[in-house]
């Protein structure tokens, strides 16, 4: 008997389950407001789904953010956004645009990027008289390149930026442009332009 009514009350857990998962994910794919929109984009690069990112953008591509919609490095993608946090302070909007004044927080990229490169030069004049190979090399800044999303020595840069959405078919859609880019990303635009400068 007691048997009978324990798998009773887990068939009826499985079923809630199941049923909330089913609405979670319905929600996510009907966002009908600004807010979700911006939301469900921010937590879909965060988790590396950059399809999923594209479906609340006007765009069908991500390249406004620097990332090739080709990529199979998922998980270096990840690492720019893992530590991206939203805040959204207020909801402006009318039929068919809407503005969401927010503050974003994420790791200063430029930093991360000039002790990469640091790195990747003090690697190549030790590698001179060293028996360590290029695979040994790149394995060594790949792990470099990681441990600086998790160091406390990294500061957050907080940016507040009005992100324009436009209805489309009935979805808030985002429009990508660089100050968005640049809030989530902040600092990237300018170590890219400085090497890119030094390169040219």
């Amino acid at each position: 008997m007691k048997n009978k009514a324990l798998k009773i009350i887990l068939c009826i857990v499985v079923l809630v389950i199941v049923i909330a998962v089913i609405i979670f994910g319905i929600i996510k794919l009907t966002a009908k407001n600004p807010t979700d929109s911006v939301t469900y984009f921010i937590e879909y690069l965060k988790s590396g789904d950059l399809n999923g990112a594209k479906e609340y953008t006007n765009e069908s591509s991500l390249e406004m953010l620097g990332i090739d919609s080709e990529t199979e490095d998922i998980e270096m993608v990840k690492l720019f956004f893992k530590n991206v946090n939203l805040n959204i302070v207020e909801v402006t909007k009318d039929s068919n645009q809407a503005i969401v004044k927010a503050e974003i927080t994420n790791r200063d990229l430029k930093t991360i990027m000039q002790n990469y490169m640091q790195k990747a030069l003090e690697l190549a004049m030790s590698s001179i008289n060293s028996s360590n190979t290029t695979e040994d090399m790149e394995s060594q800044l790949q792990e470099f390149f990681k441990s600086q999303f998790e160091s406390t020595q990294i500061e957050n840069v907080t940016t507040s930026v009005d992100i324009v959405l436009t209805k489309v078919d009935g979805d808030w859609k985002i429009v990508l442009d660089e100050n968005l880019r640049d809030a989530i990303l902040p600092g990237l635009t300018e170590i890219s332009n400085l090497y890119t400068t030094m390169a040219s």
